[in-house]
């Protein structure tokens, strides 16, 4: 049974409270399991609740032309050295 409610609280945390989102080969097993303690569901409502009640936040104007324009500006790995470069600098171990 806690194998049982561990998975409960993993679909919970990924899909909310609503049976209806919760993936439907494992739906049967777990509302037996809230039906046997239906106090299981109350953290996951109230954060049902209150995600529904957030908003989007507005999207400046000019947002995504300037992520575009700075992604383009950045070394794509800033931490890697080309072999050539890094030949010349290697110096000699003994």
């Amino acid at each position: 049974m806690d194998a049982l409610k561990t998975r409960l609280a993993e679909v919970l945390a990924a899909y909310g409270a609503d049976p209806a989102r919760w993936p439907a080969a494992e739906r049967d097993r777990l509302m037996a399991l809230v039906e046997s303690e239906p106090g299981l569901l109350v953290e996951a409502a109230e954060i049902d609740r209150v995600l529904a009640r957030a908003t989007l936040p507005e999207i400046p104007a000019g947002a995504a032309a300037r992520i575009v324009e700075r992604a383009g500006e950045a070394r794509p790995y800033p931490n890697v050295v080309p072999l050539g470069r890094a030949r010349s600098k290697m110096q000699p171990s003994i």
